[in-house]
């Protein structure tokens, strides 16, 4: 099921079948001038229904928003056979119970997604590119803020803790200050007439008493230089534990330096070792604790870890999940998010659509 079924430029929409690629869809809609936000790291690999069932994002979602507010309408099959197509194709609508941004995000428990039509978004003409060195991840956590509470909104606000740096510094050459405790990616784009002051007010905002350097790309060479760093976390990573765990994470953007403080408390407390980065705009952090999991004594230890970690981030107002999603490794902890009256409410949900529960059995909820 990875057909075109429609695509409207006119009307900034198109119609796809979940199989296709997210890069896919891509790639068709920049040949008439548009691009869907939704932009996970593994674009060219994961599916359009995996995206929507997860609402999985990106970088981009800091400024365009998820899978939810850039589906228009779903096409589906119910747990009871049913064919059913929710939404609209225009930008507005209020007829009914709104099931398409209840179905995005369900990971497969009410239906199966046949048909997704998607709202597209005009290309911005350029793009400038900023990389923020700062002393401390509180110092970063503040420019994050600050960076989020002006007019000009980023396209990406990428973040990285002083571990990630540390490991980034061992495993490839950077030019990174010695003392560095936390990185910021920052992207702006838009029009090309106006874009260079917009960079430069992201630029004054992210500065304050704990910023090391910061740099604005002048040209594609420096723009993939600055990238560089950031790039090179993951096969970093892969390298030292290709079977870390990876969590993601969210907690309000001045909640992130208290999270990082606690997750390294706890990589000593365990002995393992959490490398930190995600999207800090909205933020999305991805802990990665770096272990073996085959090795019973390691495994035990990271789930008590993980146990805390996710105490921890609901202590901090936050959630237990941005975009991968809960499945089987969350459920159990899924009552500890949501109280009791709403999970029975969800629940009936389920039921409504799946009433012999043969959609993805047993996920997302805790088992009764």
């Amino acid at each position: 099921m990875n057909k075109l079924v429609e695509f409207s430029p006119d009307n900034r929409y198109i119609i796809v079948e979940p199989g296709m690629t997210n890069q896919q869809v891509q790639d068709i809609v920049k040949e008439k001038g548009f691009f869907w936000p939704p932009d996970p790291t593994s674009a060219a690999f994961c599916s359009i229904g995996g995206n929507l069932a997860y609402n999985s994002a990106g970088p981009r979602a800091v400024k365009y928003g998820t899978p939810r507010e850039n589906t228009l309408g779903l096409r589906a099959v119910t747990g009871a056979g049913k064919d059913i197509r929710v939404g609209v194709h225009t930008s507005k609508g209020v007829v009914g119970y709104d099931l398409t941004r209840l179905i995005l995000g369900s990971e497969g428990t009410l239906a199966i997604i046949t048909q997704a039509t998607l709202k597209l978004t005009p290309l911005p003409e350029a793009t400038k590119t900023l990389r923020a060195i700062y002393r401390t991840v509180f110092d970063a956590a503040q420019a994050v803020s600050a960076i989020m509470s002006q007019p000009v909104v980023p396209c990406a606000l990428e973040f990285i803790d002083g571990n990630a740096i540390n490991m980034i510094r061992q495993y490839s050459t950077s030019d990174l200050p010695e003392h560095a405790g936390a990185m910021l990616m920052i992207e702006v784009d838009g029009q090309k007439e106006g874009l260079d002051t917009a960079a430069e007010k992201v630029a004054a905002s992210a500065k304050n008493d704990g910023l090391l350097d910061i740099r604005l790309a002048q040209s594609d060479a420096e723009v993939k230089a600055l990238w560089q760093t950031r790039k090179a976390l993951s096969p970093a990573l892969r390298k030292v534990a290709p079977k870390k765990i990876n969590e993601d994470v969210v907690v309000p953007v001045t909640e992130i330096p208290v999270l990082i403080a606690g997750l390294d408390q706890l990589s000593k407390k365990y002995d393992l070792p959490i490398i930190n980065f995600g999207h800090a705009g909205n933020g999305n952090i991805h802990v990665n604790l770096l272990l073996d999991p085959d090795e019973p004594e390691q495994g035990k230890k990271a789930h008590h870890c993980l146990d805390e970690i996710f105490s921890l981030v609901l202590a901090l107002n936050g959630t237990l999940s941005g975009e991968h999603g809960v499945g089987l490794e969350k459920r159990d902890f899924v009552d500890r998010e949501l109280d009791a009256n709403s999970l029975e409410l969800m629940r009936n949900i389920k039921r409504q659509f799946d009433p012999n529960g043969i959609l993805n059995p047993d996920k997302m909820f805790p088992l009764v």
